[in-house]
């Protein structure tokens, strides 16, 4: 293979990596993904999907997936991840695309200060109806000694919901 096209393949490789680490850096400050696919596409970027960024990029350097599913909501506070071990970084989504008008779901998230302590609310948010942006950000947090999120639907039809939590390593 010619040299110049073996160091434009790795210049190529390399740039879209560094494109992937600067959409995730916009991501988890807050940007829109959409927007952000958008103003992507906009300039001929195509931005890899977060599963591809994390399982080939990122996730054997920077972050670890630790729980992620599906769960069908019943009345009940329910928990999506909880988490102890070593102090670390833990962020994630909730998906709320399938709430409707007439829905409430409850977010919570709790912490553990101490070893043998109890967990403490920190965050708690409600969410109402249709939501028009729909991926939920659960910023990233200190876990403490422990880290746990819970979902509650406490009016409408009991719905699915898919969240993806990782942690930095």
């Amino acid at each position: 293979m010619p040299t110049y096209l073996l160091t434009n393949e790795v210049i190529s490789t390399n740039l879209w990596k560094m494109l992937d680490a600067l959409y995730l850096w916009h991501l988890a400050r807050g940007g829109n993904d959409l927007a952000l696919r958008g103003v992507a596409k906009a300039l001929g970027i195509n931005i890899s999907t977060l599963e591809e960024i994390m399982d080939k990029t990122l996730s054997p350097i920077l972050i670890k997936v630790i729980k992620q599913g599906t769960i069908l909501t019943d009345g009940t506070e329910q928990t999506l991840i909880e988490y102890t071990g070593s102090i670390s970084t833990i962020s994630g989504y909730i998906d709320l695309s399938n709430m409707d008008l007439g829905d409430i779901v409850i977010i919570r998230a709790y912490t553990k200060i101490k070893p043998d302590g109890d967990y403490v609310l920190y965050h708690p948010e409600t969410f109402n109806g249709k939501q028009t942006e729909p991926a939920l950000y659960v910023m990233p947090r200190l876990s403490g000694y422990a880290f746990k999120v819970t979902i509650q639907q406490t009016e409408g039809l009991f719905r699915n919901f898919d969240y993806l939590f990782v942690k930095g390593t």
